[in-house]
């Protein structure tokens, strides 16, 4: 599968991951599994279909407010049915399982699963994929998410070392 971090704070979001393909000879980091599209920014453990539908999927007008509440309402309503019909459009091809991932909107990070329904933590902090518990834990104990990545590798077997960073400011 993959990892992928995220850590949010007051001057942005910085996410990490691993650079693991599965079920493909090619294992050279080819693969964006953190993208942007029109403002948000995507992270997808799972399948890479969802990954390349999101990743150029017509997204519609972020919300004018910063307010989270607004943010929430927005993600709720727009980018949820985005990610479900994407999830759907792989599952009708008759894969089982599903893929998991962290949205940044505005600054704010939401973790998704394949039911469309998301959380928030009050950390900041998030971790996806085969090695998140892993991930998760060294976040917490004070690694950088690059560390975070590396330390994942080492006890799971879907996640690789080659790890990949991407930064976004929030811009209020």
């Amino acid at each position: 599968m993959t990892t992928i971090v995220a850590v949010e704070t007051p001057q942005g979001v910085t996410f990490a991951t691993d650079s693991r393909v599965s079920g493909s000879a090619l294992n050279d980091g080819w693969v964006s599994k953190v993208f942007e599209n029109k403002g948000v920014v995507f992270g997808v453990a799972g399948y890479l279909r969802v990954s390349q539908i999101l990743q150029h999927t017509k997204m519609p007008e972020l919300p004018k407010s910063d307010k989270p509440e607004k943010i929430d309402k927005w993600v709720t309503q727009n980018l949820a049915p985005i990610f479900l019909k994407a999830s759907k459009e792989v599952s009708d091809l008759g894969h089982r399982g599903g893929s998991l991932a962290l949205f940044a909107v505005k600054g704010r990070v939401y973790d998704m699963d394949n039911s469309g329904s998301w959380t928030r933590s009050s950390t900041g902090v998030y971790s996806i994929g085969s090695g998140a518990n892993y991930a998760l834990g060294a976040l917490e104990a004070g690694a950088s998410p690059k560390k975070a990545i590396k330390i994942a590798a080492k006890y799971d077997w879907g996640t690789n070392s080659d790890v990949k960073i991407m930064k976004v400011a929030h811009i209020a």
